[in-house]
C-alpha cells in the first residue's frame, strides 16, 4: 500500500488513503471547499466577487453535501469536480454568460465579460449589426 512505484494519480491517492482509513477504522473528512474554491479562483485569476459568487453557491448547495465527502469517491465521480462545477457556474453568473444580459447590470468588481458580435437578421454579406459594410 505505501509502497512508490510510479507517479500516483489524485483519484488513486484518494483510493489509497480510504484503503488505509477502512483499516485504521477511520472515517475521512470532507474535503475543504471554500478552501478549494479560493485556490482555484486564485489559480484562475478571477476577481475577488466571482470567489464571493461561488462560496455562496456552495454553501446553499454544497455545504454538508455527501458529495464531498471521500467515501463517495468513484471512477465516476470525484468531489473535486463538484466544486469546479460551482466555480464554472459563478463565472456563468457573474460575467452574464447565459444569453440573459440586455438589461442585467454589471456586478460590482467583476470586469466586463467577453464581446460577442451577432449577425443582423437578413444580412447576406455577413456584416455584424450595427456595422457598415465596404
Amino acid at each position: 500500500l505505501t509502497q512508490h512505484t510510479a507517479v500516483t494519480s489524485a483519484a488513486a491517492l484518494m483510493i489509497a488513503a480510504l484503503d488505509l482509513g477502512h483499516l485504521m477504522h477511520l472515517t475521512l473528512p470532507p474535503v475543504n471547499g471554500p478552501l478549494l474554491l479560493a485556490r482555484a479562483a486564485g489559480d484562475l485569476g478571477l476577481p475577488q466577487a466571482v470567489l464571493l459568487i461561488a462560496l455562496d453557491l456552495y454553501r446553499l448547495y454544497l455545504h454538508d453535501s455527501p458529495l464531498l465527502t471521500l467515501q463517495s469517491v468513484s471512477r465516476r465521480h470525484q468531489p473535486y469536480s463538484m466544486l469546479m462545477v460551482v466555480l464554472a457556474e459563478a463565472v456563468r453568473l457573474s460575467y452574464g454568460l447565459d444569453g440573459l444580459t440586455a438589461n442585467r447590470p454589471r456586478l460590482h468588481g467583476v470586469p466586463a465579460g467577453p464581446v460577442t458580435v451577432t449577425a443582423a437578421a437578413g444580412s447576406s454579406n455577413g456584416v455584424a449589426a450595427g456595422q457598415s459594410g465596404p
